[in-house]
């Protein structure tokens, strides 16, 4: 009886620490999850945010008359310093979200594995620019 009292007091004060201090480190500090950008061709069978939900893969799902040079996608996490080196965002340290107000620890960020390139009618189309997930822009060949 005293094990489960005594438990159920520590994880009390663990959480009213945490809201006194307000302790980034017992935050998550990772967004893991990009928005499919609509009017672009094409949308994700797994819905329009793609993250941890959806074991971070897109399988493309072109509209009428549209053609696509991949069939799937996927989230990956890079960190800045190496951004040709990517990795699945839960199989390493992914912060993309850094704790408060100067503190430098955000060196990830994430973005799509391939970029689709897609055709209508069989002719491959200009570049034009498309906004996947917060502050990640990346082209599409599309019109």
């Amino acid at each position: 009886m005293f094990r489960v009292a005594s438990a159920v007091l520590c994880v009390v004060a663990v959480q009213i620490l945490h809201l006194a201090l307000q302790m980034p480190q017992m935050q998550a500090a990772w967004g893991w999850v990009l928005e499919v950008p609509s009017g672009r061709g094409f949308t994700c069978k797994e819905g329009s945010n793609i993250g941890p939900e959806q074991n971070f893969a897109c399988t493309v799902a072109p509209d009428s008359n549209m053609e696509f040079d991949v069939s799937s996608t996927s989230v990956v996490c890079y960190k800045t310093a190496t951004p040709d080196a990517t990795f699945k965002p839960t199989n390493g340290m992914c912060i993309n979200m850094g704790h408060p107000p100067n503190r430098t620890d955000n060196d990830s960020a994430i973005k799509w594995s391939s970029v689709p390139t897609c055709t209508r009618g069989g002719a491959s189309s200009a570049p034009m620019a498309a906004t996947f997930g917060t502050g990640f822009a990346m082209s599409l060949l599309c019109v």
